[in-house]
Order: C-alpha cells, then sequence, then structure tokens
C-alpha cells in the first residue's frame, strides 16, 4: 500500500510540473480556445487576450501619445466590409455613427453594416484605429476617442481585395456627405472616372484619404487605385501607407513606388476578431490605419490644419531609419505619432516631391524587454520536467517490475 500511494504521489507531481510549464508559458502560446457563435455570427477561433503589449503600439509609442490626444471629436470613415460591434468588448464601445451600406444589392439594408461573417476585414481595421482600452488587454486602438463611421463596401463573396470600383467611389462620397475628417481606404481598386471624381471631391472637402499602397502577390501586381492618385501634384489629401516590420524594413509583400507617403507597422499586428479573441494580421490594410488614427490624433490637436498640411505634417515628422527620403518604400519614413502632434514647425511649407533628405535616425525607443530570466527559467523548467518525468516513469517501471516479481502487498496494477 505504502509504495503504490508513493507512486501516486510521484505521478501528481509530474502532472503538477507540466501544468506549471504551461501556465508558465502563457495565454499567447496556447491553442485557440472554441468560439461561440453568438447571434449566428461565424468566424474562426482567435487567439485569447493577452495583457502583453503589442510590438506596435510600442514603436508607435500609444502611451505617451495618449497624454496629449486620443482622437476626440474626429471621426474617421472606414470604407470596408462593415463593423461588428455586438460581440467583441473592445468594440462594441467604441464610438460608432451613420452606418452606411452602398453594396447596392445582396440583401442588404442601407445601414446594414454587418461584418458576422468569416472575414472581419473591416472590423479588424477599425479597431486598430478607435478599439477601447479593456483592463487586463494590451491591445487598443491609437486614436480610442475618434468616432468611426462604417461604410460596407463589399463582404467575404467580392472577388477581389477592391470589391467593386463603383461601390468604392460610393462609400467615399457617403463619407463626404457625412463631413468625416479622414477616409481610410485598406483597399486596391481599378482606376475608374468614379472613383477619381470621389478623390476629387474629398480633396474639395478638406478630407484626408489614406489609402494602402497594396500587397504584392509576387506575380508582379501593378500600383493599384486610390494609392496611385497620389502621385504627382494632383491629390495632396492622399495619403500611401507601406508596412513595416519589426525591425523597421519595409515588409517584402508592400508594393513600393513613389506616391508612397509614410510606412507603419504592417506584419503580426495584433487585431480582434469580430466575436473574441485576436488574430495576428500581415499587409498594407493593417498599416494604414495606425495612419489614419495619427491623422485622427493630429487634427484634434491642430484642428486648423487644412488636409495638405496635415499630411505634410505627418510626412515631415516621419522616422527615417537609415534611408534617405523619399523613398520607394518608406515614403518619407515610419510614421511617428507623437512627434506628428507635437513638432513645432511651419506647416504653410509644403515638403518638395523628390528632394532627397538626409537620412535619420529612428527616435531613442525604450529597450526591448530582457528576457534572459524568463528563457532561463523555461530552461530550468523543463529540466525540472525532463527529470520529473523520468523519476515518474522510472519508478513507474520499477513498480511494475516489482509486481511481475511478486513484490505488491495488494495485487492491484500500478496507474501509468
Amino acid at each position: 500500500m505504502r509504495t503504490s500511494e508513493a507512486l501516486r504521489r510521484r505521478a501528481r507531481l509530474v502532472s503538477g510540473l507540466i501544468v506549471g510549464l504551461v501556465a508558465l508559458s502563457g495565454p499567447a502560446w496556447a491553442a485557440p480556445p472554441p468560439v461561440a457563435e453568438p447571434g449566428g455570427c461565424t468566424v474562426k477561433p482567435g487567439f485569447p487576450a493577452s495583457a502583453e503589449i503589442p510590438w506596435a503600439q510600442e514603436r508607435l509609442g500609444f502611451e505617451r501619445v495618449h497624454a496629449l490626444a486620443t482622437g476626440a471629436g474626429i471621426t474617421v470613415a472606414v470604407v470596408d466590409s462593415g463593423l461588428n460591434v455586438n460581440d467583441q468588448p473592445q468594440v462594441s464601445s467604441l464610438e460608432s455613427t451613420k452606418p452606411t451600406n452602398v453594396m447596392g444589392g445582396g440583401g442588404y439594408g442601407a445601414t446594414d453594416v454587418n461584418d458576422c461573417e468569416d472575414y472581419g476585414h473591416g472590423t479588424r481595421v477599425a479597431a486598430i484605429i478607435a478599439a477601447q482600452q479593456e483592463d487586463g488587454v494590451g491591445f487598443e486602438g491609437l486614436a480610442p476617442d475618434a468616432t468611426i463611421m462604417p461604410i460596407k463596401y463589399r463582404d467575404s463573396s467580392s472577388q477581389d481585395v477592391g470589391g467593386d470600383a463603383a461601390a468604392v467611389a460610393r462609400g467615399i462620397e457617403a463619407a463626404i456627405a457625412a463631413k468625416v475628417d479622414v477616409i481610410n481606404l485598406s483597399l486596391q481598386s481599378p482606376d475608374t472616372p468614379e472613383l477619381r471624381a470621389a478623390v476629387e471631391h474629398a480633396k474639395a472637402a478638406d478630407i484626408v484619404v489614406v489609402a494602402a499602397s497594396g500587397n504584392n502577390d509576387g506575380q508582379g501586381v501593378p500600383a493599384l487605385y486610390p494609392a496611385k492618385y497620389a502621385e504627382g501634384k494632383d491629390f495632396p489629401n492622399v495619403l500611401v501607407v507601406g508596412a513595416s516590420d519589426a525591425n523597421d524594413a519595409i515588409a517584402q509583400f508592400s508594393i513600393t513606388g513613389d506616391y508612397v507617403g509614410v510606412a507603419a507597422p504592417g506584419v503580426g499586428i495584433l487585431a480582434p476578431t469580430q466575436i473574441q479573441g485576436y488574430y495576428a494580421e500581415d499587409g498594407t490594410s493593417f498599416a494604414t490605419p495606425f495612419v489614419s488614427a495619427t491623422v485622427a490624433l493630429v487634427r484634434e490637436r491642430h484642428p486648423r490644419l487644412s488636409a495638405e498640411q496635415v499630411v505634410n505634417r505627418i510626412k515631415a515628422t516621419a522616422d527615417r531609419p537609415g534611408v534617405s527620403v523619399p523613398d520607394a518604400g518608406y515614403g518619407w519614413g515610419i510614421v511617428n505619432p507623437y512627434v506628428a502632434i507635437t513638432a513645432e514647425r511651419d506647416d504653410s511649407r509644403i515638403l518638395p516631391q523628390q528632394a532627397k533628405l538626409p537620412a535619420v535616425p529612428a527616435p531613442n525607443l525604450p529597450e526591448p524587454p530582457d528576457h534572459t530570466l524568463r528563457d532561463r527559467g523555461y530552461a530550468v523548467a523543463a529540466g525540472l520536467l525532463g527529470a520529473a518525468l523520468l523519476f515518474g516513469v522510472g519508478s513507474i517501471a520499477w513498480r511494475h517490475t516489482a509486481e511481475r516479481r511478486g513484490a505488491t502487498a495488494d495485487g492491484t496494477q500500478p496507474r501509468g
């Protein structure tokens, strides 16, 4: 009896060590849990919430920015797949206004911006801009007090990233009619007369249009619109965004060109699903809302600036990590929200289109957290686990051998 009880204690010790190691690894290492589907919303399960601050938020200095500006009083139109505000806590509490559907059919009503399909692109873009802070969750939006105007121009059944170019144009026109301050276009579309006219109307209305440069699928995708409208001087209100990674390098998928205005984090970007949990996303689509949020911050802090002046301020205050600018990938550099809202500069001065400025190092940022102790802890814990397993298995093997020799007093079989 004493031998069996000792083995059971050892087995419990091994199990306890395993549980401890799983807990030590934290939620970021856990498999995504099953996700309920309230209200018929069907999505892939996301990773659970974590208190860890996403790298992009650290890179852009959210904490010091929010001490000065939060986007209050500014409306950002997100022309995308819609916005689900029913189930995702950090999204359901953000301020939204005038939901508009411009798809022109498909069984949608004029205000139906449901984003509950297995897509969720628009919800994630809006969340990067204005998701609310939640206790115990590191993720939040860059302009949490901005108001989102969700405009649904496509859904997951659309044939390409651009959806219907005519619907994109209608979405821009709807945003203009609502008198928004910023329009986020995390999309690519063909050049059409309707689209060009809509962007012209946005310029006349003094609205900043922030557009993704686009993602290259490796098959020579040409420059697409509305990004390419930023070439030349016809659309000074259009700010085009490329994607950078955690090392401040331009992502391989980010389409480059002389129309790129700035870059922003666009690799491994944490963003919420439509219900609960989070995805890690790559793409210029997810770099673009960081810049739209920066526009909201600048327009809050400097309300008298024109759209063109806002665009120029953001370009002029961007970090130039080791390149001269403008650069085909970085544009004028990686967006710096804090400097954009605090810099003392003559905003009447327009940046020259082709002038090359010298490379300027990125600002001093906090050193990445030192995980040496944590990693040593993992190593020690792994060693303990290995020893415990060997100890437990050896004990069980000894017990089995002893039983075969008739050493057990109670005749029971050991539990392996």
